[in-house]
Order: structure tokens, then C-alpha cells, then sequence
């Protein structure tokens, strides 16, 4: 059985992969009607016009393939917006595609609604994407944004014929067209302090994102004296988030000669979701040289500076990684001997050496610990499961989630309900376990009964007051919302209808519930 299904799941890849790659042809004229927004600063154009310039850009060119693959995860992942119109578009053609097509459209949609799924892999959404970049540098290239009055401005202040406020309103009207400018300033001489105190001052007055951009160099390169590193570094914190598509682009370069500290530091301080990550995916991929072995050793204790209630769930999932390098393990345990967080992963790990299930990677899959343990009883198994990390819940356990009001007062309800639902074989098998999952999910979570309140209800007053919950509460919406879209794929426009008006119940400006409604009622 075993074996049949890996064959199916095997097949089911390989259909969807090739659904990716035939998307590219088939839907580019509906996909290039989209506008993916990319703007005239956007850095990638800087970085794609050095490709060309060294040569034909080309997929088959790593470099290249970089520029966009990247590209679609800063602008066209998190965007649910374009999500939202890049959808619309294949779902109102879906009248005139048929056959095979038909499928692969259905297939495409999928992907793009699915917030969780990157769509790099999407050929129509990577040429399209492509198309746009490359038509946004053609216009770039052929208006020059340089303007030269800022060189002439910086030489008027330099032999006192301009006050210090006046050239700094005259760049701050110029924008981004004045940062060659300030970069002449800054970088010759650079041992004038005069000079690199008026550039620092200049950048911040344009609080453009190529001013940001060049903050966010400045601060990660030894360039500056510290009392000036520390100027940059508050000046580049007040403008982070125009920088920060930037710092994640270069971080998942890694050609940097050194590990970005103050980046990684920034990121940390300013609650970035990916924080954690970035710094693990730093130790994985510099661990083995040892002239990162200082810089790394420093950064790690970033960690437990960090907010991310789900720090210590990416730890023991990095730990326990057969393929981790045993340098890298070797840096964590030099760390964690002064560390704050190594007495809870200890704990851990020791739960993990006794047999516990620690580690859980989706929220449903309550398979893992019946087949490990299954003579555990009901009662025991959801202490095992809230006390677990889930990866659907950014390594957090489940009982690290605050509750609302309206969820604690039926908190009891619900606990007697769902052991009533599904304590029917004590041994809990796969199938009956599905199933009842699915039939308490249906029935008594969503749809409001006499003297139960929906999960809806719930969802409104769960405090949202950090990015990881507020990261976790739109993926859940985003769960509910691909219910209604499978449904009405499926035909049943009704229960599409029950889980669309939940969800605009709850957030009413939400993209794709909004697009689906416009759909379902045939507006424009």
C-alpha cells in the first residue's frame, strides 16, 4: 500500500511540474496584461543591467536566473494583491480554455492563491514577471534619473556659498536622482569627517529607497569610523523598510567576504519574521570556512536577543538535520554554553532522545504520533501535540498561542466536544482519525450551532499584537479562502459561498476574497 502510494504522489509531482513549465505558453497573453508594479528604483534593475552589460541575458546564465527568481519572491510573493489580479486574469478566461489546458490553468490558480507557495516555479508568472523587469530597465536606460546639479550644490557648500539647510532641502527635492551625488561625497575623501557627516545627513534627508539602499552598504561594510557607523546605522534603522528587499537579496547571495552583522542585527531589533532564518542559513552556509568562525560565533548570539517565539522550534529543527555540518553544530554548541535559550532546547532534545515527538511539520498531521505511539490515549496525545513545535505555526507550540475572550469562554465546549467526536477507538487509526478531523472541523468549528460560537468569532478577537501571529492569522485566512476557491472548482458554489462570506465576514478587504466574490456574483 505503502508503495502505491508513493507511485501516486510521485505521479501527482511530476503532472504538477509539468503543469509549471507548460503554463509558460499557454496563459502569457493574459499574464502580461498584469501589471507587476515594479517600480523605476527597484535595485534588481540595477543589478540585471550588469548582466547585461557583460553579456545576452539568458535562463541558462545563473546569475541571471538569480536576478528574477529572487525578484518574484520580494515583489510578486507577498503582494496578495497581484495574487489576487494575477488569478482573476486565468479565472475569467476560464470559459475559453479548453482540454488539457483547462487543467493546467486550473493548476496555475492554484499555485497563485496559495500565499505559501513560491511562484518562481510558475513559468507564465516568470516570463511575464521577466518581460515587465526587462521592459522597466529599457525605460530606465533610456531617461537618465542622474542629475548633475547635485555635484554643483556639494561644491557650493564645500567653499561656503551654500548653508548646510539649504543644500540639504534642495536634495531632499531632488530625490533619488542626487545619491551619485553623495556618493562622490562620501567616498572621496573619505577620511574628511566634514564630508561623510553632510553624505549621512543628505541620505537621510532623501529617505528614497536608493538612499536607503546605499545606507544599508555603508552600514554592512568597515568603511566608516564607529561614531559615524553608529550615525548611519539609527539613520539606516529609520529607513529599513525601503532597504530591506535589499539586505534579503544579498543575503541569500552570500558573497559577502565577512557575515553582515549589523544587518542581521537590524533584523533581530526590528521583529523581521525571517530574522532567525537568515542567521541559520548564514551559519549553514559559511559554518565549514574558518574565517567566518568569529563572525559567525557573534552573530549567533543575535538569537537570543530575538522576539520570535519560535526560535527555539528552528533550533531543533537545524540540530536534528542529518544533513547539518558538524561545524556548524560545533559553533551552536560553543554558543549555547552562554546562551539563554540552551536550557529549553536541552529540554528538548532530551524529549526528543526519550521518544517524544518534538518536531511537527503540518498542523493536521496528528498520523506522526499515532504511528509512533499508538497506544497513547486521547488526553495524551493533545498535550503531546500542544506541547510540539509545528512548522505550520512558525515553530511555535501550540500552547504558546494567546487566547481571546470569546475563545477561552467556550474553550471547555470545545475540548468536550472534540473528545466526544473522537475518542471512538482508543488506538486512534489513520483513516477514522481522518476523517473525524475533517467531520469536526466542518461541522462544529466553522459552522455556527445553538450555543456555539464559529471559529470566526474566535479569529476576531485573537490577539494579533506580534508579526508571527499576524503572519499566521492571513495564512489561515488564506487556508479558508482556497476552501472556497477548491469548492467552487469543484461545483459546489454553496459551500464556496459558506467559507467566501466567513472570510469577508472577518476581513473584508481581503484581495482574493474580493476577486472570488466579483467572480462568483459575474461582476467586472
Amino acid at each position: 500500500m505503502r508503495k502505491s502510494d508513493d507511485k501516486r504522489q510521485m505521479k501527482a509531482k511530476q503532472q504538477f511540474e509539468r503543469a509549471m513549465a507548460d503554463s509558460t505558453e499557454l496563459f502569457q497573453d493574459l499574464i502580461d496584461d498584469v501589471e507587476f508594479g515594479i517600480e523605476p528604483d527597484n535595485f534588481l534593475l540595477q543589478e540585471l543591467g550588469h548582466l547585461i552589460q557583460d553579456g545576452e541575458p539568458s535562463f541558462e546564465n545563473d546569475a541571471f536566473h538569480f536576478v528574477v527568481r529572487q525578484g518574484i519572491r520580494l515583489d510578486v510573493n507577498p503582494s496578495v494583491d497581484l495574487r489576487a489580479r494575477l488569478a482573476e486574469s486565468l479565472r475569467r478566461a476560464y470559459p475559453d480554455i479548453k482540454g488539457p489546458a483547462r487543467r493546467v490553468a486550473n493548476t496555475v490558480v492554484g499555485a497563485i492563491e496559495d500565499v505559501d507557495f513560491s511562484l518562481d516555479v510558475v513559468g507564465t508568472v516568470v516570463r511575464g514577471y521577466t518581460n515587465q523587469l526587462l521592459g522597466a530597465l529599457e525605460s530606465q536606460t533610456d531617461n537618465d534619473t542622474t542629475d548633475p546639479e547635485g555635484r554643483v550644490w556639494i561644491e557650493q557648500w564645500t567653499e561656503g556659498k551654500l548653508d548646510r539647510l539649504t543644500l540639504l532641502e534642495r536634495f531632499r527635492d531632488l530625490g533619488s536622482a542626487a545619491v551619485p551625488a553623495v556618493a562622490d561625497l562620501l567616498f572621496d575623501p573619505l577620511e574628511d569627517p566634514l564630508r561623510v557627516q553632510m553624505a549621512l545627513e543628505l541620505l537621510s534627508a532623501i529617505r528614497t529607497p536608493v538612499a536607503a539602499r546605499m545606507l544599508a552598504y555603508i552600514v554592512s561594510e568597515p568603511i566608516l569610523e564607529e561614531h559615524q557607523e553608529e550615525h548611519a546605522r539609527k539613520t539606516l534603522r529609520e529607513l529599513w523598510e525601503p532597504a530591506l528587499p535589499y539586505v534579503l537579496y544579498n543575503l541569500r547571495r552570500h558573497l559577502h567576504e565577512d557575515i553582515p552583522f549589523r544587518w542581521l542585527e537590524l533584523l533581530i531589533e526590528t521583529d523581521n519574521t525571517r530574522a532567525v532564518d537568515r542567521i541559520l542559513e548564514e551559519l549553514v552556509a559559511h559554518a565549514r570556512s574558518t574565517s567566518y568562525r568569529e563572525d559567525l560565533l557573534a552573530a549567533l548570539p543575535l538569537l537570543d536577543r530575538s522576539n520570535d517565539p519560535g526560535v527555539v522550534g528552528k533550533l531543533l529543527r537545524l540540530i536534528t538535520e542529518e544533513s547539518l555540518p558538524e561545524e556548524a553544530l560545533e559553533l551552536i554548541e560553543q554558543w549555547m554554553e552562554g546562551s539563554s535559550l540552551a536550557e529549553e532546547v536541552e529540554a528538548a532534545l532530551e524529549r526528543l532522545k526519550n521518544g517524544k515527538t518534538i518536531l511537527v511539520l503540518q498542523r493536521d498531521d496528528f498520523n506522526s504520533f499515532t504511528a509512533e505511539q499508538p497506544e497513547i490515549s486521547l488526553a495524551q496525545l493533545r498535550e503531546d501535540w500542544n506541547a510540539a513545535y509545528h512548522e505550520s505555526l512558525g515553530w511555535q507550540q501550540k500552547s504558546q498561542f494567546p487566547r481571546g475572550p470569546i475563545e477561552s469562554q467556550s474553550e471547555r465546549e470545545l475540548e468536550e466536544a472534540m473528545l466526544e467526536r473522537l475518542a471512538l477507538n482508543p488506538r486512534l487509526e489513520e483513516s477514522v482519525l481522518r476523517d473525524q478531523i475533517e467531520s469536526f472541523r466542518e461541522s462544529w468549528l466553522v459552522t455556527p450551532r445553538d450555543d456555539v460560537i464559529p471559529l470566526a468569532s474566535i479569529w476576531l478577537e485573537r490577539p494579533r499584537n506580534t508579526p508571527w501571529l499576524e503572519e499566521l492569522y492571513w495564512n489561515e485566512i488564506n487556508t479558508w479562502y482556497i476552501k472556497a476557491s477548491q469548492y467552487l472548482d469543484e461545483g459546489d458554489t454553496d459551500k464556496a459561498r459558506h467559507y467566501l462570506d466567513i472570510i469577508l465576514k472577518i476581513e473584508p478587504a481581503y484581495p482574493l476574497a474580493l476577486m472570488l466574490d466579483r467572480i462568483m456574483c459575474g461582476g467586472g
